[in-house]
C-alpha cells in the first residue's frame, strides 16, 4: 500500500442476486449504501487465467476503490495469484471528476449476475448507463468490459472529454515498480512485472477502448504515479503529455526501467441535445498480444514458449489432443485417394513433371529426385529416372561446398521469418543460429538413414536440393500473410540418394527411426529452453542470440517436419512409415501434431481463444487444401474424356498395289 493512501471504506454489500434478476431502484430514505459487486469467472486460487474483481456502480475498481478489494488475478503458468490494480476510473470532463459511487448521485442496479452488473445514474442533464461484464477465462486470461451509454438530456449540445485512467500495482513480484509499453497509436497500453518479458509477458494488464467505432484515442500517455490529479486539473490528459511513454529514452514504446506505472487514454466528443454516445473500455489480464501491439513481431528465438510457459490446464491440453487426434484420423483418407490415383497414372504424371522440368530449369534439381519411384507397370521412361537425375543434377550440390552454400542460403531465407531480421549484429546471431539449427535438424534425420545404408551396403551420396528453396519461399510467404509466429520452417532438403531401393519394411523402419530421432532432438531442444542462455559480455551477445535461435529452429523445424512430412502422401516420409506400420505412423504423427498444436500454436496466447485464431485456421486451411487437391486429382482421371490413341492405321496391301 502506498504511503498516504486513503483507507478503504468498509461497506455493507447488497445481497447477491440470481442471474438475470432485476433489482428495483433503491429508496432515497435511509443511509446510502454504494453499489459494489464482486464479479468472477473462476477461482484465481485454482484456475489459471481466472480473476475476481470488485467493481462499483460507476465502474471504479482497485484496492483504493469503495470495494477496497482490488483485482485478484492468476496468470497462466506457475505464477501465483496476486493483486493487480491500485485504482481505475473513468474521468468525465463535464463533471470534473473521476467517477466513483459515493451515493451522489444515487446509482440504481438494473440487473446483475455473478459475472455482470448493469447500473444507471443521472448527473443532472447527463444520464449514464453502465454494463460491466467479466468474460469467461480464455487462452489469453481474463477480460473486463465496461460499456458506458452516455445521454445528453439537456436542451443544448454538450462537449465531453472521457479519460480512462488505470493505476496498476502488479504484486506478483512484491514490488510497485513495473514495466510498461504502448502501441504506436496508443490504442493499447499495458504494464507487466519488471522481471517479465515485454514481448511475452504472463503478468500482462492492459487497457483499450472505443468511442463508437473509434478505437484510437485522441490522446494517450504512460506516466508515473500519481497522475490522476494532472488529468483533473487539465480536464483531460495534458496536451504536452499526449503520445508519450515516460521513461522511454530509445523510442521503442517500452519503458527503459521499471517504475510505478499509470495508463491513460483520452477521447473527445460532442453530444447534441437528446443524443447518446457509446464508450467501451476494456481491461485485459493475462498474456495479451504485446508483440503485435508494439508494431513488430517477436524474434524467432523468443517466439517458442518454454515448458514453463505452456498451459497445463486440462481443457487446453484436451483441445490440443483433440486436434492431434483429428489430424491422425482424417489425414489417411485423402492420402490414400491421392496415392492410389498416382499409382494408376504414374507414367502420365511423370510425363507432366518432365515437361515442367524442361520449362522451369530451376526445378530440375529436385523434381526427378522426388519422383524417382518407378511405376508398378515398369514403364521404361520411369526406370531411366536415376540416370536422368545424375545427368540433370550438377556436381556442386553433392560437394561439401555446395551443401554449405545451400545451408547458408537456407539460413538467409528463413531469417525472413524473424520480424526483427535486418542489417545489424543481432541479425548476424540470428543467421548463425538458423544455420546451426538447420544443420542439427538435417543431421538428426539423416544419421539414422546414413547408418542403415552403411549397414546394408547400399551405395548412396549426399545431395542438396536447391529447388526446395521454392518451398522455403512459400513458407515465408504463408508466415507473413498469416502473421503466425514462430512461422513455418519446413521444406528445405539435403537428401541421401541411394543407388537402389530397400525393402518396404527396411525403408519404413529406417524413416520411422529417423523421424523419431528428429522428434526427440526437438524435445531436447525445447527442454533446454528452460535454462537461460549464459549471459555473455556485451561484445559477444551475438553468441547468446545464436544459441537461442538455434534451439528455437530445432524445435520449430522438428515439429513442423512431423506435421507436414509425416502425412501419408506419396513422396513424403510419412507414406513409407504408413505402408510399413500404421500404428507407429499414427503415434509419431500424433506426438508431432500435439507438440505443434500445444507449443507452436501456443494456446496460452491465441489459437482457440483469440478472435483471429490465425495459426489454427492456417492448419485447417492447409489440411482442407490437401484433401480437396486429392479429390480433384482423382476426379480429373475419373471423369475426363476418354483418350483417343493416335496410332496409324494398318497398311492395306491391296490398296498399296
Amino acid at each position: 500500500m502506498r504511503a498516504g493512501a486513503v483507507g478503504a471504506l468498509v461497506c455493507l454489500f447488497a445481497a447477491w442476486s440470481m442471474v438475470g434478476t432485476v433489482t428495483p431502484a433503491r429508496a432515497v430514505e435511509g443511509p446510502c449504501v454504494p453499489v459494489v459487486r464482486t464479479l468472477a469467472n473462476g477461482d484465481p486460487g485454482t484456475t489459471d487465467g481466472a480473476m475476481r474483481i470488485s467493481v462499483d456502480g460507476l465502474g471504479a475498481f482497485g484496492s483504493t476503490s469503495v470495494g477496497g478489494q482490488g483485482v485478484l488475478f492468476d496468470p497462466l503458468g506457475a505464477i501465483e495469484a496476486a493483486d493487480t490494480v491500485y485504482s481505475s476510473n473513468l474521468y468525465l470532463s463535464s463533471l470534473g471528476q473521476l467517477l466513483a459511487d459515493d451515493c451522489d448521485p444515487l446509482v440504481d442496479v438494473i440487473s446483475e449476475s455473478p459475472t455482470s452488473l448493469v447500473t444507471e445514474a443521472d448527473f443532472g442533464d447527463l444520464s449514464v448507463r453502465l454494463d460491466q461484464t467479466v468474460d469467461p477465462v480464455s487462452g489469453e486470461g481474463s477480460r473486463l468490459s465496461q460499456r458506458y451509454s452516455i445521454t445528453n438530456q439537456g436542451a443544448g449540445p454538450l462537449t465531453l472529454a472521457l479519460v480512462r485512467h488505470l493505476d496498476g500495482d502488479l504484486q506478483f513480484d512484491g514490488s510497485l515498480a513495473d514495466g510498461a509499453a504502448a502501441a504506436r497509436d496508443g490504442s493499447v497500453l499495458f504494464e507487466f512485472d519488471a522481471s517479465d518479458d515485454p514481448r511475452r509477458p504472463s503478468t500482462y494488464v492492459g487497457i483499450s477502448g472505443e468511442l463508437g467505432a473509434d478505437g484510437t484515442p485522441g490522446r494517450w500517455t504512460v506516466q508515473p504515479f500519481s497522475y490522476s490529479g494532472a488529468i483533473v486539473s487539465a480536464s483531460g490528459i495534458p496536451v504536452a503529455d499526449s503520445g508519450t511513454v515516460s521513461g522511454d529514452g530509445d523510442g521503442d514504446g517500452v519503458v527503459d526501467a521499471p517504475y510505478d506505472i499509470t495508463l491513460s487514454q483520452h477521447w473527445d466528443t460532442t453530444l447534441a441535445a437528446g443524443s447518446s454516445a457509446e464508450f467501451l473500455t476494456v481491461t485485459r489480464f493475462g498474456a495479451g498480444a504485446p508483440a503485435s501491439v508494439l508494431g513488430s513481431g517477436e524474434p524467432l528465438r523468443e517466439s517458442v514458449p518454454s515448458p514453463a510457459e505452456v498451459s497445463l490446464d486440462p481443457v487446453v491440453l484436451a483441445q490440443s489432443a483433440a486436434i492431434a487426434a483429428g489430424v491422425v484420423i482424417l489425414a489417411p483418407f485423402p492420402a490414400v485417394l491421392f496415392n492410389s490415383t498416382m499409382e494408376a497414372h504414374y507414367t502420365e504424371v511423370m510425363g507432366w513433371l518432365r515437361i515442367l522440368r524442361l520449362r522451369l530449369g530451376a526445378l530440375s534439381a529436385f523434381v526427378p529426385l522426388w519422383a524417382r519411384r518407378r511405376s508398378q507397370s515398369g514403364d521404361s521412361s520411369a526406370t531411366a529416372e536415376p540416370a536422368l537425375e545424375r545427368r540433370t543434377e550438377g556436381g556442386l550440390w553433392r560437394s561439401p561446398v555446395g551443401i554449405i552454400v545451400f545451408l547458408l542460403a537456407s539460413g538467409l531465407l528463413y531469417g525472413l521469418l524473424d520480424p526483427t531480421f535486418g542489417l545489424d549484429l543481432v541479425s548476424v546471431g540470428t543467421f548463425l543460429g538458423l544455420v546451426g539449427g538447420l544443420a542439427v535438424v538435417l543431421l538428426a534425420f539423416g544419421i539414422p538413414i546414413f547408418r542403415t545404408y552403411q549397414r546394408k551396403g547400399v551405395p548412396f551420396f549426399v545431395q542438396a536440393l536447391p529447388g526446395t528453396l521454392l518451398i522455403g519461399i512459400a513458407c515465408v510467404l504463408i508466415t507473413r500473410l498469416t502473421d503466425f509466429q514462430p512461422g513455418y520452417l519446413y521444406g528445405l532438403v539435403i537428401g541421401l540418394v541411394a543407388a537402389r531401393e530397400m525393402s518396404r519394411a527396411d525403408e519404413g523402419r529406417t524413416v520411422a527411426l529417423a523421424s523419431g530421432v528428429l522428434l526427440a532432438t526437438s524435445m531436447v531442444a525445447w527442454l533446454m529452453l528452460l535454462f537461460p542462455v549464459p549471459s555473455f559480455s556485451a561484445a559477444n551477445d551475438v553468441q547468446a542470440i545464436a544459441v537461442g535461435t538455434a534451439l528455437a529452429t530445432i524445435v520449430v523445424s522438428g515439429l513442423e517436419a512431423a506435421v507436414f512430412g509425416l502425412l501419408p502422401l506419396r513422396f513424403l516420409p510419412g507414406e513409407k512409415i504408413f505402408r510399413w506400420d500404421k500404428r507407429i505412423w499414427a503415434a509419431l504423427l500424433a506426438l508431432g501434431m500435439f507438440g505443434f498444436a500445444h507449443v507452436l500454436m501456443d494456446p496460452t496466447t491465441s489459437y482457440l481463444a483469440d478472435e483471429s485464431r490465425t495459426p489454427f485456421l492456417t492448419i485447417v486451411v492447409l489440411l482442407a487444401f490437401f484433401g480437396l487437391a486429392s479429390v480433384l486429382f482423382w476426379a480429373y482421371f475419373r471423369y475426363r474424356s476418354p483418350r483417343v490413341e493416335l496410332t496409324p492405321p494398318p497398311t492395306d496391301p491391296a490398296a498399296a498395289g
